[in-house]
């Protein structure tokens, strides 16, 4: 029996080690989809704030052309709103990164803090 309880145990850590790496695979898909998502958002928001510099240097362009003196203040607002955007979908990227790595080194310093006792320890 003593054959078959090996490979019982075997069986059961294989199925262990299985698991624990679906599950990272698991958190580790879940973080590039968002990271993915975030750099997806940052280049739509540039492109709208390349589009909202084109217009805004074509209308200059075109009252400095005909002399006229117009107000650009909604220009100017609606490209703050756009840079505080890419800046905070920036921030919340690296932060993403950041906790990445700092979950991994917590996780190392973990395993650092295990001691292993077999039974002829305890026995001693």
């Amino acid at each position: 029996m003593s054959l078959f309880d090996d490979l019982t145990d075997n069986l059961k850590d294989l199925k262990s080690n299985i698991d624990v790496i679906t599950k990272k695979i698991k958190e580790n898909s879940q973080e590039i989809k968002n990271q993915t998502s975030l750099k997806l958002e940052i280049a739509s928001e540039k492109r709208k704030l390349s589009k909202t510099y084109q217009e805004l240097g074509s209308k200059l362009y075109e009252n400095y052309k005909e002399g006229k003196i117009a107000d650009y203040n909604d220009y100017v607002s609606e490209i703050d709103k756009m840079l505080s955007r890419i800046e905070g979908l920036n921030l919340k990227l690296r932060n993403q990164s950041y906790n990445r790595e700092f979950n991994k080194e917590e996780t190392l310093d973990n395993n650092q803090d295990i001691i292993y006792i077999n039974e002829e320890d305890l026995n001693k």
